[in-house]
């Protein structure tokens, strides 16, 4: 289970400045302030900005001008993330984002599914703005993104699943390559319409041996790895037989011969074991001198490649490089109408397999049966479960033509259900990030129901919310924002005033 304790944060590169710092209460958090442009809405923000999300800034506050250190409890052990920038620090390990996004939230929430990972911060937070228009795929802030069918796929993570999204990527990727041929392809349209012949510099027409010795290099690699494993294959017998040896010794093992004779088992009392040890020694030594001789070609090999390329760079100018290019392209096999064909039938394909993606992910899937059933448990509580598809809610509802306080009470229900049945999956309650629950169609007494179900139904959840009303209650922590909270003071002049 992960708790969050404390945040703390600075300006970057600016160590003068006293660093603020927030603790927060292991069940609910109320961020209040009566009034508007206080910080409430930054400082949830912050708190996931340091929890490795992809959090745009606000319009006061550039995330990426502080370093935060955020204060975990996870499973009872402290752990702390320090993040400035794209640089991530937790313990003795070092992250750079994005590329290590799911490798964090993969220990932080202890998730490994990829479609889960892909679609958290939808089951965790809700924007001030966005999070109350997203029901079951949409946007959750910035770039981040949360589609049901990937949730659900997610949920139920079954081996015909994976293989099928293991086939739907591939497709994705050959796709790729054929959206790039054809901009090639379009482009030696437009040269053999206008150019003509094109002719280049002769010398930069002549290959490269590049190609040639690199082969050679990749040859010469194969046979050093196999050697060097051969080589670290008899150093492990000869330790091997060494240990096994020292076990014999050690405990005075005796044998008793054919002729009656009790020999205790020794080096020198096994037959050829000096012999066999030595031959062991000799391949070592007769590898190792192969290695060596292989090496001095690889030297030599990688001096020719890079004199090679030094007298192409000189040759080659902006200019001739261009030329040779639309050589080049206008040699190509690449025909427009097929590579246009092979597009649409593997975009026809691709939908194909998403479609079947998607019924799998339904079939048989308890996760579904459980997220249906409450969803509309909490539309009906809030009354609004006569807008819905109450066969399979969360799959097949579209509400946007829905009025303003229908829809946020449908998101509330929605939202809620994705959050519960995560936790459920995981094992454990996941936290919960709420900014500003009062909409502006929503009557007061709506949203006291929202947050009633909060405090009965998320009393074990880590619960932040951001909101100009007072919801507090003496039942959690209340943290007032003055509007103060991202600015710095000089700690040099604080202890001149002390």
């Amino acid at each position: 289970m992960m708790i969050i304790k404390e945040i703390e944060f600075f300006p970057r590169g600016d160590k003068s400045r006293k660093a603020k710092r927030f603790e927060f209460d292991t069940s609910r958090n109320y961020i209040f302030s009566s009034y508007n442009g206080t910080g409430k809405s930054t400082l949830i923000r912050f708190i996931l900005y340091g929890l490795c999300f992809d959090i745009p800034a606000t319009r006061k506050v550039k995330f990426t001008d502080y370093v935060v250190t955020t204060t975990l409890d996870i499973d009872g052990k402290d752990v702390k993330i320090i993040r400035d920038s794209a640089s991530i620090h937790i313990e003795d390990n070092t992250f750079v984002l994005p590329q290590d996004t799911h490798l964090i939230h993969s220990y932080l929430f202890g998730i490994t599914n990829t479609n889960l990972l892909n679609n958290l911060l939808g089951t965790i937070y809700f924007d001030q703005e966005k999070g109350w228009t997203l029901l079951n795929r949409g946007t959750v802030i910035g770039k981040n993104k949360f589609h049901i069918e990937e949730f659900l796929q997610g949920l139920k993570g079954s081996d015909e699943l994976l293989q099928l999204e293991a086939t739907l990527e591939k497709k994705n990727q050959v796709l790729e390559k054929y959206k790039s041929m054809k901009a090639v392809a379009l482009y030696k349209d437009k040269l053999t319409n206008t150019s003509g012949v094109i002719e280049v510099h002769q010398d930069i027409d002549k290959p490269s041996r590049r190609a040639e010795l690199e082969k050679d290099k990749l040859g010469l690699l194969l046979e050093k790895e196999k050697l060097e494993k051969e080589i670290s294959e008899y150093k492990d017998i000869i330790k091997g037989n060494e240990s096994f040896l020292a076990w014999l010794e050690r405990y005075r093992i005796h044998v008793k011969c054919e002729c009656g004779q009790i020999v205790e088992v020794s080096k020198n009392t096994l037959e050829d074991y000096n012999d066999n040890e030595e031959l062991n020694r000799l391949e070592i030594k007769r590898r190792e001198i192969q290695l060596q001789d292989i090496k001095k070609k690889i030297a030599k090999i990688e001096n020719e490649i890079a004199e090679d390329h030094e007298i192409h760079s000189q040759l080659f100018t902006p200019e001739s490089i261009a030329e040779l290019y639309d050589k080049r392209v206008v040699e190509l096999p690449v025909e427009t109408e097929i590579i246009e064909k092979s597009i649409g039938q593997l975009n026809k394909e691709k939908k194909e397999l998403k479609e079947k993606i998607n019924l799998e992910s339904q079939k048989n899937n308890d996760w579904l049966i459980k997220l249906n059933q409450k969803i509309l448990y909490y539309s009906k509580m809030l009354k609004v479960d006569g807008y819905i598809d109450t066969e399979n809610p969360c799959v097949f509802t579209d509400i946007k033509s829905l009025s303003g306080a229908i829809y946020h009470k449908l998101v509330f229900s929605y939202r809620l259900s994705y959050n519960l049945i995560l936790s459920e999956q995981m094992g454990y309650n996941l936290p919960l990030f709420i900014d500003s629950p009062s909409g502006r169609e929503v009557e007061s007494s709506a949203v006291k129901e929202m947050i009633s179900i909060l405090k009965r139904d998320f009393s074990a959840h880590q619960l932040f919310i951001a909101s100009i009303h007072d919801f507090c209650e003496k039942d959690g922590k209340q943290i007032v924002m003055n509007g103060d909270a991202f600015e710095f003071a000089d700690t040099a002049q604080l202890e001149l005033d002390l």
